[in-house]
């Protein structure tokens, strides 16, 4: 009864009409073996997905260079996920806020960073007090900093976030570069990890400063005369 009046309907329908409803069946068929075959291959709507640790890395990677160049304050997730044309919310699956994003940011320069200054020191052909007043003074590393420094500059809880950071990966850095120079001759320094820790937490107390005309440089000055007094150069004897 039912093919019976199944077949009765397809008759009651015209040769056009006919033509039209199995063409539309034809094409939806093959959206969906196209849909099914973009999502076989990693594509879904134009987007290739990527395993979320690739993913991950480069939202961070671009933040990293927005955040340089246009600063904390000037940069927003959209803009981040503009440049990488993926939506917003996928910068916050991986990243809980921008300030969470910011600290991912400065925990991989700190990280570069200490990394950097161990193989200089291993590699450093001069004296301990040369390389000391070479990394001072290098002022590519900071200046490329300069804007992202500049608009966190008066945020108490990132800078609180930032000294902390600094005095965990720089202590590594002090102390190798204290014992090299205790061997070299370049000072006499009798407790190597304590006086690290002191030196330290004058640096990470030197990024509260606020960034005024020649206030770096002086500041720069009083530190390697500070540190150089405390380690016992012969220079300041």
């Amino acid at each position: 009864m039912d093919n019976r009046r199944g077949a009765s309907q397809w008759a009651s329908l015209g040769t056009s009409q006919l033509t039209l409803y199995i063409i539309s069946l034809t094409e939806f068929n093959q959206s969906v073996n196209i849909f099914i075959t973009r999502q076989k291959k990693g594509e879904i709507l134009g987007r290739i997905t990527k395993q979320p640790e690739i993913r991950r890395q480069e939202i961070l990677a671009e933040a990293r260079r927005l955040f340089i160049k246009n600063g904390f304050d000037n940069t927003g997730m959209s803009d981040i996920a503009g440049e990488l044309g993926i939506a917003s919310g996928l910068v916050y699956h991986y990243f809980k806020s921008k300030l969470d994003l910011l600290y991912s940011v400065l925990n991989e320069i700190a990280d570069e960073e200490t990394a950097a200054s161990i193989k200089i020191i291993d590699s450093y052909p001069g004296t301990a007090m040369e390389c000391l007043n070479m990394m001072l003074s290098n002022e590519k590393k900071k200046n490329e900093y300069d804007k992202l420094a500049s608009s966190i500059a008066n945020d108490k809880v990132i800078l609180d976030y930032v000294h902390d950071r600094l005095i965990r990966s720089f202590a590594p850095v002090f102390t190798k570069l204290i014992i090299m120079g205790n061997e070299d001759g370049s000072w006499d320094c009798e407790y190597p990890e304590e006086t690290t820790n002191f030196i330290i937490q004058g640096f990470a107390g030197s990024v509260r400063i606020t960034d005024a005309p020649g206030q770096k440089e002086k500041m720069e000055k009083v530190l390697s005369s500070i540190v150089c007094k405390l380690l016992g150069s012969k220079a300041h004897k």
